[in-house]
């Protein structure tokens, strides 16, 4: 309780002024600041320096997701760790996929700060961007970020500064999440929601799934509406009415909201223009959120 007290405390302090852990000076405002950094309820814990810590990354990544000089129109690139941001912005934006001998993609040259790594491991350590034309894409750490919960903080405060003037979002998730991780998926579903509160998104977000096709015969489509109807909202309690909106409305109109990105059934040079396509078609039938309001 206390750590995560500390924690959104801190996040609390980021957001308005530099006040300690920054600097060597004694003195500190009270007035301004509840705990100074000398109180003996953070002196000579491992709190303090993690705070220290937390706030130095927080102010970094700030910085990093400062696009002034950037285009005002973003695509944003969200989902799990390990669901295939990187590697699907790497194919926008035209660099060479490869398939290895387990059929995991990579490319040579990868867009600086979207490398691309494989399972739950979070390879994304801060926001990347990617400047086409008139538009800025945004790839995000993963949700659920392996590295802990301070690490999921900088990612939320990131976000929380990046999401603002007119936005698209891509959802991406791999196939496994309607088959293996139901569960898992409504949690996310339901995350995503509640931060964009007011069904914000209708219209704004697609659901890209990726790695279709790894399980043979696999409608993503089909198992995504019967995971619908047969889910029950008494027994699972991620699945809101919010949740179940929203992958209705997804639903509605075939591939265009729910784009594919396909599993590589051979190794080598990946043929990525079909998947591609689609997804660029989906982001085109898009309509921009103006004022996104983030619900943290």
């Amino acid at each position: 309780m206390k750590r995560n007290y500390l924690l959104a405390f801190t996040l609390f302090l980021s957001q308005t002024t530099t006040l300690w852990g920054m600097d060597d000076k004694e003195d500190i405002d009270e007035k301004n600041l509840i705990f100074s950094p000398n109180s003996p309820v953070l002196k000579n814990s491992e709190d303090h320096q993690v705070i220290k810590q937390l706030q130095e990354s927080i102010q970094e990544v700030q910085k990093r997701t400062d696009l002034k000089d950037m285009p005002r129109d973003k695509v944003i690139l969200i989902g799990p760790s390990g669901s295939g941001k990187s590697t699907l912005l790497n194919g926008l934006a035209g660099k060479p996929l490869i398939a290895n001998k387990q059929f995991k993609l990579d490319t040579d040259t990868p867009l600086k700060g979207s490398e691309i790594g494989h399972g739950f491991n979070s390879k994304t350590t801060s926001p990347s961007f990617w400047k086409q034309k008139d538009l800025v894409y945004c790839d995000f750490p993963g949700f659920d970020d392996s590295r802990g919960a301070e690490k999921e903080i900088v990612n939320l405060c990131g976000m929380y500064n990046t999401f603002s003037g007119p936005i698209k979002v891509l959802l991406v998730v791999s196939e496994n999440y309607l088959t293996d991780r139901a569960l898992d998926f409504f949690k996310l579903m339901r995350q995503v929601t509640e931060n964009f509160p007011n069904e914000q998104l209708l219209g704004s977000l697609s659901l890209v799934i990726t790695k279709q096709g790894r399980t043979e015969k696999l409608d993503a489509r089909e198992t995504l509406k019967e995971l619908i109807e047969t889910t029950d909202e008494k027994e699972v309690v991620d699945f809101t009415p919010h949740v179940k909106k929203l992958l209705e409305f997804l639903l509605e109109k075939k591939f265009s909201r729910i784009p594919y990105f396909a599993f590589p059934k051979k190794e080598g040079e990946y043929d990525s223009n079909v998947s591609l396509l689609n997804v660029m078609q989906s982001i085109d039938e898009l309509k921009f959120l103006e004022n996104p309001k983030m619900d943290l």
